[in-house]
């Protein structure tokens, strides 16, 4: 039987049954034991009298390594798996925030309270400050409200004190949200 996916293109990683073309393979059987060193025709005879399939799992050692499996089954488990660890990942998004040196406070806390919410939700908050032409002049100032936004989220998120950079006309850090203890 010949899997294939829906552009007609072969999706098997293992070769099957006649598609191995060793001399001599390391035979596994299907409970695990190991039957030696066989020949294919040998082991091709033990699989089709067991009604199962001979899947060669590593063809690049010497001498390749087969076992008598039921093939349709052993990829609808092994897919089985891959679906579980991809929804058990979650994937964190980086939301960018910015402010500037002379933010009033009604803005500030608004930003705040956007970076807090993604914080909450699980993904990491990019702070960036853009410092103008104009604005080089008070650049203390505007590290001290880089820190001053950054500590105000500090009970649902942590960062690195060496982790405050500037690149530049650019401060920025990354904050990531602390795991809830439930």
């Amino acid at each position: 039987m010949k899997y294939q996916n829906q552009q007609g293109q072969s999706k098997k990683a293992n070769l099957v049954n006649e598609e191995i073309r060793f001399l001599k393979v390391m035979l596994i059987s299907n409970d695990g034991t190991s039957l030696g060193v066989t020949e294919i025709k040998e082991a091709q005879r033990i699989a089709y009298d067991q009604d199962l399939d001979l899947v060669c799992l590593n063809k690049d050692a010497n001498p390749p390594v087969c076992k008598i499996l039921d093939y349709s089954k052993y990829l609808f488990e092994k897919n089985k798996k891959e679906r579980e660890a991809k929804k058990n990942q979650k994937n964190a998004e980086v939301k960018e925030v910015q402010i500037s040196p002379l933010i009033a406070d009604n803005d500030f806390n608004l930003k705040q309270k956007q970076a807090r919410k993604f914080l909450e939700r699980g993904d990491k908050v990019k702070v960036t400050l853009l410092l103008k032409k104009k604005y080089l002049p008070i650049k203390d100032k505007a590290q001290a409200r880089v820190l001053e936004f950054v500590n105000g989220l500090e009970e649902v998120s942590f960062y690195a004190q060496k982790d405050l950079n500037f690149d530049g006309k650019i401060y920025s850090v990354v904050l990531q949200p602390k795991k809830n203890k439930k």
